[in-house]
């Protein structure tokens, strides 16, 4: 069914598919982010296509609680995006 040889080829030409877990390696990175960060709180990274950057624009996302983070996320919590 599919058109790639394999997986890796897949990835190679479309990316990682919705739903899956990557690594992220992050370089350059000031110190200042570490000694600040509360280790409680996770990470989110994303990002935008060029066409979805210009105003006005609307992002459909969902969150979804990672096994690792204990507290659940309630309707009025707020979420820092930026």
């Amino acid at each position: 069914d599919s058109v790639f040889a394999d997986d890796e080829e897949r990835v190679a030409l479309e990316g990682h598919r919705a739903g899956l877990y990557v690594r992220v390696r992050l370089e350059d990175v000031p110190r200042s982010f570490f000694d600040e960060r509360d280790p409680a709180r996770p990470i989110i990274l994303g990002g935008l296509l060029p066409h979805e950057c210009t105003p006005p624009s609307l992002l459909t996302a969902r969150v979804r609680r990672h096994r690792w983070h204990v507290k659940i996320l309630k309707a009025r919590d707020p979420i820092v995006f930026s």
